[in-house]
């Protein structure tokens, strides 16, 4: 098996422009693989080229979605950047596949302190979305992070509030202990914290 991809690889590699379409899905099984087996370089190459390719499906959302994991893994800003260009020229769809892309954006958005952009990737996840929930979770923290108390306050209340088969315990506890940090920060604006002495 690993031969058979080293050989696909090699000769994907070597004519990649004469590649029907209709080659899309084993491309991502082999960029898939190569990913897998830490070859990043390859991988990024590969999954670059299926996400550009026509017609756009899923093949190319979730090369995406890999290349936004190359990106966090290597650190490479440039490529990040790339792929939120291309994203935001994406039609709008309802796919699991989709809003997975739009969550991990909004994620890595979280992660390098862009909290306004996050947001707006965050605010277009389908509501009825398995990622929508997390959505909310990391709305919470985007708001938390720009001081704007009352709107993260919002976000852990409907989260904590939440009664779906979406919301692992796991999130609903997170939420609620962003709900409490949120009173925490509120009330500290208000008064400050008493001075305590021995």
């Amino acid at each position: 098996m690993l031969l058979i991809l080293i050989i696909n690889v090699v000769l994907n590699a070597a004519h990649p422009a004469a590649l029907p379409v209709a080659n899309k899905m084993p491309r991502f099984a082999v960029a898939e693989s190569l990913y897998l087996n830490n070859d990043l370089f390859m991988s990024e190459r590969i999954f670059k080229e299926i996400a550009k390719s026509q017609p756009f499906d899923e093949n190319n959302l979730n090369s995406i979605n890999r290349l936004i994991d190359i990106a966090e893994k290597t650190g490479d800003k440039a490529l990040f950047r790339e792929i939120l260009a291309f994203s935001k020229g994406l039609n709008k769809s309802k796919t699991d596949a989709h809003n997975s892309l739009l969550y991990a954006i909004g994620k890595h958005l979280l992660q390098t302190g862009d909290y306004k952009l996050a947001i707006d990737f965050l605010d277009t996840i389908d509501k009825k979305s398995t990622f929508y929930t997390k959505a909310v979770y990391i709305k919470g923290s985007c708001f938390a992070e720009l001081k704007k108390y009352s709107e993260a306050l919002i976000n852990f209340e409907t989260l904590a509030k939440m009664d779906n088969d979406h919301v692992a315990k796991d999130i609903k506890d997170a939420a609620i202990l962003g709900k409490a940090r949120m009173y925490v920060s509120q009330k500290s604006m208000i008064a400050p914290w008493p001075n305590i002495r021995e």
